[in-house]
């Protein structure tokens, strides 16, 4: 259990966080997302053994395996499975949590770790004969409902107010941020980006050329 910098508006969420995690215990990982904040998104963690995850982390498990390839419906996705970094096998379930002017504020995730349940079923198949093919498809990330609201908020937050008026290497942090996160994989993002920062379509597609050639360069080295 951490509690890291949590604003007012989240603090009542912090006892539910809590009691999922002590109702289903140390295998049910419990994450707390303040999306004000997308470069440090987790702020509270009930059993962080589950996945490592730290508070202070970003969004990206968030939007990498939540947002960017499931199916999305009415803020809630619930019973989706991936793989953590450790190599935990998750089963999982999100919720987005919003405000009383109905804007997205953060999210409440929920992971259940079920390496022991595979392998319990795994025998239970080898002695029943039941080979049931796990259902691998994936949902069309035109399906999604709800995520251009959210990446809207994750946008308005990461690009301040007159922004127009920022430095060339600080526009290209930004995109550098947003593109490694993901968010550019959603149709018409990158205009976005773009209006608020005051450049060009093209402008930001030539500093992601210009991030990915210092990349190389660097790998190079």
């Amino acid at each position: 259990m951490h509690d890291y910098k949590i604003k007012d508006v989240l603090k009542p969420y912090i006892a539910v966080c809590e009691t999922i995690g002590k109702t289903f215990g140390n295998q049910c990982e419990v994450v707390l997302h303040d999306l004000s904040q997308p470069e440090n998104s987790v702020v509270y963690l009930v059993n962080p053994n589950v996945t490592d995850r730290k508070i202070g982390d970003t969004f990206d498990y968030l939007m990498n395996k939540i947002l960017l390839k499931e199916k999305f419906n009415k803020d809630t996705l619930i019973n989706y499975y991936f793989t953590a970094r450790n190599g935990s096998k998750i089963k999982s379930s999100t919720v987005f949590l919003r405000d009383t002017n109905k804007k997205i504020i953060g999210a409440i995730c929920i992971n259940i770790k079920i390496d022991m349940f595979n392998q319990i079923q795994e025998m239970l198949d080898y002695f029943t004969g039941n080979n049931n093919q796990q259902n691998t498809n994936k949902f069309d990330i035109s399906q999604i409902e709800s995520i251009e609201d959210v990446i809207d908020e994750i946008i308005s937050k990461i690009i301040p107010e007159n922004s127009t008026n920022l430095s060339k290497a600080r526009k290209k942090e930004i995109i550098q941020f947003l593109d490694a996160k993901g968010v550019f994989n959603s149709k018409g993002t990158i205009d976005k980006v773009a209006l608020q920062l005051g450049i060009s379509k093209v402008t930001v597609y030539s500093y992601m050329d210009e991030l990915k050639k210092d990349r190389l360069d660097y790998d190079n080295i």
